[in-house]
């Protein structure tokens, strides 16, 4: 049960029919600023059936406390082994048609209320979303901002942001996940699709600017990969001082330690300087290994058409094959000190085999120098 502010009034946020149920509806009242409501419900180990009421997952003996069954957005998922075909493209809605999870809606510059629980019944949970960030306490403006909520069982959360956009009138996908390898695996994925022109199936709040609409036909399944990015986007206000990194990504025996312990089939990014050659990393496994590779940061804005690094719903190809590049464009705001950065080309292999790294936000003015030498420096370990 979702308890609203006083005077609300609820809509479907598709027909624009008054409604008492949903998860996804407009909020209305006469005293704050109309909002759209994502409301998602995580759950882990849920018995559940497939098409052909078979158990997917079950224990060997029932009334065994193993595992069993899957992890599921409000009873759904999208399991990344029912999209075959290059991973790259697992979260392509041109390559496998949109998840049937979730796909939360709304226009560019709607406010947004998500709220989140999880009731059952054993896992915790790193919800995030790609390219918003929000206060970790909505009802003080200085608390810190963060862009993953951790949720364990019988935890709710409410978090507000707006569907901000650099992308002019453009649609764009937003990914939403939870982070555990195994949650991904299983399907706890989905899209928040932000619309830049009107369309007659969903409605606007009635409190902000009308956009125009939408005469452009709807893109649709085809089958094929995405087209490329053409444009990274500009997401700098004016004067801002940009700074330039060239990094690669490659392959790279990874020590962990003087016993010997290591990762022969290592992933690393590194400074571009750095690299002779561009090797193809060759693991087989049974869940494909895609040799694309790309980046995405959190704690930054930018342009998810161009600089999100994830291939999500029908934004464009925004990966790269050996020898290939890219350019993606990330603006720190002040309340950002750090920020992960992962690759999202084949977020079940490259990862685990070390392709991820940070970005520290110094002060402005702030000068880098290498501790051991003393010298001037931009990046290091």
């Amino acid at each position: 049960m979702i308890i609203e502010p006083e005077g609300s009034s609820f809509f479907d946020s598709h027909t624009g029919i008054p409604t008492t149920a949903g998860t996804q509806v407009t909020i209305r009242n006469p005293f704050i600023p109309n909002f759209r409501e994502f409301c998602l419900a995580v759950h882990d180990w849920i018995p559940a059936y497939d098409n052909n009421n078979e158990p997917l997952n079950p224990p060997e003996e029932p009334g065994m406390m193993e595992d069993m069954g899957v992890v599921a957005f409000n009873y759904r998922s999208a399991p990344f082994q029912i999209r075959e075909g290059d991973p790259a493209y697992v979260f392509s809605s041109y390559v496998h048609g949109d998840p049937k999870t979730p796909v939360f809606e709304g226009y560019a510059g709607d406010p947004v209320r998500v709220r989140l629980i999880d009731g059952a019944h054993e896992e915790s949970h790193a919800i995030n979303f790609n390219r918003y960030m929000w206060h970790r306490d909505r009802t003080d403006v200085d608390s810190p901002i963060i862009q993953e909520q951790h949720i364990g069982i019988s935890e709710t959360f409410t978090f507000e942001f707006s569907l901000d956009s650099l992308s002019g009138n453009r649609d764009f996908d937003v990914l939403y996940y939870s982070g555990g390898m195994d949650d991904l695996w299983l399907g706890t994925w989905g899209i928040t699709r932000v619309r830049g022109k009107r369309i007659p199936n969903l409605t606007p709040l009635g409190d902000r600017p009308l956009l125009p609409g939408r005469i452009e036909p709807l893109p649709q399944k085809t089958g094929e990969k995405p087209p490329r990015a053409t444009n990274p986007g500009n997401p700098f206000p004016k004067g801002t001082k940009v700074k330039y990194y060239k990094v690669a990504a490659i392959q790279s025996k990874i020590m962990y330690n003087k016993f010997g312990d290591n990762d022969p089939y290592g992933m690393v990014f590194v400074d571009y300087r750095d690299v002779p050659q561009f090797p193809e990393v060759p693991v087989q496994v049974p869940w494909p290994y895609s040799p694309r590779v790309s980046m995405n940061s959190q704690g930054a804005e930018y342009d998810v058409l161009g600089s999100d690094g994830a291939t999500v719903g029908f934004n464009p190809d925004q990966t790269i094959g050996v020898g290939e590049s890219i350019t993606y464009r990330w603006f720190y705001p002040e309340t950002t000190t750090q920020a992960i950065v992962v690759d999202m080309g084949d977020v079940m292999n490259h990862r685990k085999h070390g392709l991820f790294g940070g970005i520290n936000v110094a002060e402005m003015g702030s000068k880098h120098y290498n501790p051991f030498t003393g010298k001037k420096c931009d990046v290091g370990d």
